[in-house]
Formats: C-alpha cells, sequence, structure tokens
C-alpha cells in the first residue's frame, strides 16, 4: 500500500484540508470530523488500494482501513496544510455531531442527540485508557500462561514485578481517567489530577466518614470513594472543574489569570466537588457494583447471547464503548468480568471463522484478503474481517451472528470470566486460567463453539448462494472478468445507457488497478477513438462491449492506451487497454468499468455485488 498516494487521495476525495474540523485514528479507522459531510466521495474513497469501507457515524467520517491506518494518517499529517487539522483531537476536542449547517438538515431528535453525546463522551473518555489497560493485560495474560507451565519458579522475583507492574494501570485507573476526562471536557489539568490524586488517598475516605457510625451503610458507600477501582466519582469532579474553570476563566483579569484561574478552579471547583459531587457518585458507583455482580451471578448467559450477536453491530454504530466501561468497571471492581468479555470474544471469534470460511470457498481476490483478514478477527481485530468481507458478502455476516451468539451461549452458562483486559480473541485465552482449569477449558471450548458453528454455517450459505448465482456458473458459455475489481450492478451505474440496459444486460466492475484484459478469445470488433471502449467477439457469436468510465469521453487529457486494433485475433489474459486510473478520479469522472452484452437475450449469471474479482475470473454464466 502508497501510504502518500492513499493519504493524498482521500484528502481530495473528503473535500481537502478546508473540509476537516479534525482528524484522528483508532486502530483500525482514520475519524475524520468533516464541515459538510456531503462533499465526500465514498466510491473514491472505496477505490483506494487498502481501504476497506466508509462508515458514517456519530457525525464523525469513518474509513476503515486496518492497522496500516497508523502510517496513512501519518502521511495525512505530513500533507501541506494539514498541520492545523492535525493539532485536534476527533476523540476528545472533535464536536459531538455534524456543524450546524449540515446538522440542521439531518434534524436529530433530542434523544437521539443526548444519545450521540453520551457514546462520544464515553469513547472521548475510554479510548486513550484502553491501550495502557491492553498492554497491562497482556502482559498479565502472559505472566499467567508461564505460571500455569511452572515456568516461573527459576525467576520468581522477577515474575513478582512484572506481575505487579501489570497491575499498575488499575492501581492508578482513576488519574488515568482524570487526564481523559480533562481533554475531553477541556478542564484544567493540574487541578484535575490534583483531585484524581486526592481521591486515591485513603485518608480522604476516612475524613468522608467522620461523625458516620462504624459499619453503616452510608460508611461502607462513602469508602469505596477513595477505592482505586472507582472510577465515576473522578469523571464527576473533572466535569465539575472544567464548569468551573471557565467561569473562572470568563471573569477572571487578564493580569490575573495565570495563578489566579487555577486557584479559583481549585477552592470552588476541586473542593467542594471532592466534599459533595465525589461522595454522590461514590452512592451511585456502589448501586452499579451491586447491579453488576446481580447480572454477573444470574444473567451472565443474556449478555453472553447478545453480545455474541449484537457485538458486531455495536461496534459499525460504535456503541460497544458502553460495554466496554461496563467490561473495565468488573473487572476494577472484582477482580473479573462474566458479562462483557465473554460474548465479545465469542463475536470476535466469529468474525475470523466467517472470513476463513470464504477463504476456503472463494477463489480470486477473494482468497488473500479472506485469510489475512479472518486470521487477524481470531486474535481481536475484527474490523478488516467485518468491513473487508463478512458484510461486502453479507452472508458471511449473517453467519458470524449465528456462530457468535451460540459461542456467547456457551460462555454465559458456563459462568466464564476473564482476569485481564483486552482485545477479545485467543491471544488473550490465557486470561481465562484459574487454578482449577475449568474456566480456561470452557473459554476454549466456547470459542470453538463459535468457530464451528459459524464457519458450517458459512459454507452452506456460500454453497447455497453458489446454487442461485454465486461462484458456481451454469451454462455452455463463459465470460470472464476483465479488470480487477469489485462487482457493481449494472443498475448502479451513473449512466441511464448502462443503468437501464439499453446495450444489454451485464455488470460493472469497480476497478483496483489500471489494466484492462481479454475476457475470452475472440476478435476485436471496436476501439473507441480515445480509446474508452473496446467490443469484442467470441468465435461462437458471443458480443462483449466494455466501456471504461462514465463521461470520459470529454476528458481533454489522453488517459486510454489500447495496446489491439480492429479485427486482430487475441486470446484470453490478453492486455486490451491500459488507462489512467488516477488522472480519471482527478478529473473527477467515475471509474466503473461497465461489462455488457449488447446481443444477449438471456439473463447471465452475474457474481453478487461487491464480489471481488481478479481478472481472468468467471463472470458471466450464459
Amino acid at each position: 500500500m502508497d501510504h502518500k498516494q492513499a493519504a493524498i487521495t482521500i484528502l481530495g476525495a473528503v473535500g481537502g484540508v478546508k473540509n476537516i474540523i479534525s482528524a484522528q485514528h483508532c486502530a483500525t479507522r482514520l475519524r475524520l470530523v468533516l464541515r459538510t459531510a456531503e462533499l465526500a466521495n465514498d466510491n473514491a474513497i472505496r477505490a483506494v488500494p487498502g481501504v476497506l469501507d466508509v462508515v458514517r457515524a456519530d457525525g464523525q467520517y469513518q474509513i476503515v482501513i486496518g492497522p496500516d491506518v497508523v502510517n496513512v494518517f501519518s502521511a495525512l499529517l505530513a500533507l501541506p496544510g494539514f498541520d492545523a487539522v492535525a493539532a485536534c483531537d476527533a476523540e476528545t476536542d472533535a464536536p459531538d455531531f455534524f456543524p450546524s449547517d449540515t446538522q440542521e438538515k439531518r434534524k436529530v431528535s433530542l434523544w437521539c442527540s443526548a444519545q450521540r453525546a453520551f457514546i462520544s463522551t464515553l469513547a472521548a473518555i475510554i479510548v486513550p485508557v484502553v491501550p495502557a489497560l491492553t498492554a497491562a493485560g497482556s502482559l498479565r495474560a502472559l505472566l499467567m500462561l508461564l505460571n500455569a507451565l511452572g515456568l516461573t519458579a527459576a525467576w520468581r522475583p522477577y515474575y513478582q514485578v512484572l506481575f505487579g507492574l501489570s497491575n499498575l494501570p488499575f492501581r492508578f485507573l482513576p488519574i488515568l481517567f482524570a487526564y481523559t476526562a480533562a481533554r475531553r471536557f477541556h478542564a484544567e489539568m493540574g487541578v484535575s489530577f490534583m483531585a484524581a490524586c486526592a481521591l486515591v488517598t485513603p485518608g480522604l475516605a476516612d475524613a468522608y466518614m467522620l461523625g458516620l457510625p462504624h459499619g453503616s451503610t452510608a460508611s461502607k458507600m462513602i469508602s469505596s470513594v477513595g477505592s482505586p477501582q472507582n472510577i465515576l466519582p473522578v469523571i464527576v469532579v473533572v466535569w465539575f472543574i472544567s464548569v468551573v474553570g471557565r467561569q473562572a476563566e470568563k471573569y477572571s483579569p487578564q493580569t490575573l489569570k495565570f495563578f489566579l484561574v487555577p486557584l479559583l478552579t481549585f477552592l470552588f471547583g476541586a473542593i467542594p466537588a471532592l466534599f459533595v459531587l465525589a461522595p454522590a457518585a461514590g452512592f451511585v458507583s456502589a448501586f452499579l457494583e451491586e447491579l453488576l455482580l446481580l447480572l454477573s451471578t444470574h444473567a451472565g448467559w443474556l449478555f453472553g447471547l447478545i453480545l455474541g450477536i449484537c457485538n458486531p453491530l455495536l461496534v459499525m454504530s460504535g456503541k460497544h464503548y458502553i460495554f466496554v466501561a461496563l467490561g473495565i468497571a468488573s473487572l476494577s471492581h472484582f477482580g473479573w468480568d462474566s458479562l462483557v468479555g465473554p460474548g465479545m470474544m465469542a463475536a470476535n471469534v466469529a468474525q475470523g471463522a466467517a472470513a476463513l470460511a470464504v477463504a476456503l470457498c472463494a477463489g480470486g481476490a477473494w482468497r488473500k484478503r479472506s485469510l489475512r483478514s479472518g486470521i487477524t478477527a481470531l486474535f481481536g481485530i475484527t474490523e478488516p474481517a467485518m468491513f473487508g468481507c463478512n458484510l461486502r458478502l453479507k452472508y458471511p455476516m449473517r453467519a458470524a451472528l449465528i456462530g457468535g451468539g451460540a459461542g456467547g451461549l456457551f460462555l454465559g452458562i458456563k459462568g466464564v470470566r476473564r482476569y485481564v483486559f483486552g482485545s477479545p480473541g485467543l491471544l488473550m485465552l490465557p486470561g481465562h486460567l484459574d487454578p482449577a482449569m475449568h474456566n480456561f477449558t470452557n473459554a476454549c471450548l466456547g470459542c470453538l463453539v463459535s468457530a464451528i458453528v459459524t464457519f458450517a454455517v458459512t459454507v452452506v450459505l456460500h454453497i447455497q448462494k453458489s446454487r442461485t448465482g454465486g461462484r458456481s456458473f451454469r451454462g455452455k458459455r463463459m465470460v470472464y472478468a476483465p479488470a480487477q475489481g469489485q462487482i457493481v450492478p449494472l443498475s448502479k451505474v451513473p449512466d441511464s445507457v448502462f443503468s437501464q440496459q439499453m446495450l444489454g444486460p451485464g455488470c460493472a466492475i469497480d476497478p483496483v488497478d489500471d489494466k484492462l484484459y481479454a475476457p475470452f478469445d475472440c476478435q476485436v470488433r471496436s476501439v473507441a477513438q480515445d480509446g474508452h471502449a473496446i467490443g469484442l467477439q467470441a468465435p461462437d457469436g458471443t458480443q462483449v462491449l466494455i466501456h471504461v468510465g462514465i463521461n470520459t469521453v470529454y476528458l481533454k487529457e489522453c488517459c486510454f492506451f489500447p495496446k489491439v486494433k480492429i479485427g486482430e485475433h487475441i486470446k484470453k489474459g490478453d492486455l486490451l487497454l491500459s488507462f489512467d486510473l488516477e488522472r480519471i478520479r482527478k478529473n473527477d469522472c467515475c471509474t466503473l468499468i461497465s461489462v455488457v452484452l449488447p446481443e444477449y437475450t438471456g439473463t447471465p449469471v452475474v457474481p453478487p455485488e461487491h464480489w471481488p474479482v481478479a481478472a481472468g475470473d468467471p463472470l458471466f454464466g450464459l
């Protein structure tokens, strides 16, 4: 993947630097907030090599790339004029919705707006902390595995040090969340840190309980305020600090702001929040803790089933952060999580199994992509498999939902617990180790159930689809794909001559390279003057018209370079034409390659929409 070229193409397709308010990336997606979302060309971005899909969700324009997103983002930052955009953090500083001119057109309901704001805020606070929790969780899972194998006796002191380090993020969780909350709420960072440190100081909880009967319910609840496992009080405190800080900034004299703003923020923001809002949040947190324990005891199977089925849908909408927060809360309070992690692991394994089943059943351009993304999904990174394969073919996604639900239900019934935080997948299985090995065994069996059910259902659905128009073509004659790309129905070609089949039935290909090859042994019947269209005829009389792009005839530049002449006899796979794909895109022309059968009166069997084909793969069954 050419990261610089990809960045240039993406920047042009979203309307340039002036149309970008903020930019950021997560593990697999480039996340942009655009001034005018309608200016973004989804098809042009999907055509960029390495881009899996485009998602519009929660006010963000998300470009799904996969693990290579880091390199694309770095290349984007290096482009001229992008430094001002890069200074804004999309996860923390970006607006919750599209800007006002676009938002007015959407007429979002109050409930929907509140929902988006909540999820956006939650994501902004949680996402920056996830790498630290994941790193610590992965280290602990490795240490648990080594200990179970009896490989730690020789270096026990070092093992204990490393085990202690793996607990650091949870030990100082309020401080980590104070940092991210301060960025999100634009609170004074130093004051926020002081408040967080105060909350993890044991003596503060004792101060809260002065005058309260020892052992009372109130004393028990308030004692949890200063607990390192309690993160709700610090978020509430930092929010109040941000409110007071803005007022202090507004009314303080310019010459005295340097010391007056922090002082007023601390006196009237941090101190009241610590002694009023923090205990109130402690009561709420204690209630949530009891609720989590109740759900874990009696409804673990339900959560496993729901998350096993719905987790991919939640990821696509960004609502999975709610459950990520529940998982973090459960791990921090109890040291284990049986609500969120098992169901998510079953769902992720199912996504990987579905993609691997496609790699086994499908050929051509599908195989390599599905194999790579399937393996990645098994280890917890599902976006490449989900957007690059399963969603595009649809039936693997249906199979993954079934298999994920089956695996999640099994894990929930067995009450499987994870003891570490991390991306739910096979790599984190050691994080389920327990002395009796029952929990670990059930975790492995749950993953196996999810994988087997998904794989079997995917294969069955693939066979059914092949019989009705998938990969197995029936007929005496065959037309092969002249180019590499993805199938697009002829009805979606932005030209009525093709979309209404005036020239005959067929399909279009969204190309990924700049070469066109002969779809069968044939004779060249026609070549357009500028080279953008070629007519072919097979020995049995089958005629095919291949038309590159829409409105390319108006291009002033030479973009097409025919390699054949009228009357020439050629073999299947011979090079017909090369063209300048990037130049066509820069001239805002559609790049779809229309392949039609001018004199065919029947109904050709065509691969389904989004099906990737390589040059030489079966295209039409006649």
